[in-house]
């Protein structure tokens, strides 16, 4: 889990990603990233019940993705506010194929 100050959890900062940010994509994920005026990354992962029913997969996925996120930080954009999004399908990979996808979704938007 990332500390507090590194949480988005306003459900206005999420509109406003969601309508300015720029997207990029990749087979089982998506990103939406704006620039922030803090110092800092922010960081989000929204995996909906359309993925599964089940609260402990809609868990498992969220963190792994936060522990990629953590592993890639250095890599990602600074300075911004990030919400990674889930396709179906997502919830049949397993860590190494969701590793690979992580890393697709940044190099396509560099």
């Amino acid at each position: 889990m990332f500390p507090k100050k590194q949480r988005i959890t306003k459900k206005s900062d999420f509109d406003l990603i969601y309508k300015k940010g720029s997207t990029c994509y990749s087979s089982f994920l998506m990103a939406k990233h704006l620039k922030n005026d803090c110092n800092f990354q922010r960081f989000a992962v929204i995996v909906s019940t359309k993925i599964s029913n089940k609260a402990t997969i809609r868990n498992l996925l969220k963190r792994r993705l936060r522990e990629l996120l953590k592993e890639f930080k250095s890599n990602l954009p600074t300075k911004s506010d990030i919400v990674i999004y889930t396709k179906k399908g997502v919830q049949d990979l397993s860590f190494q194929e969701l590793k690979k996808e992580f890393q697709k979704l940044w190099e396509k938007n560099k």
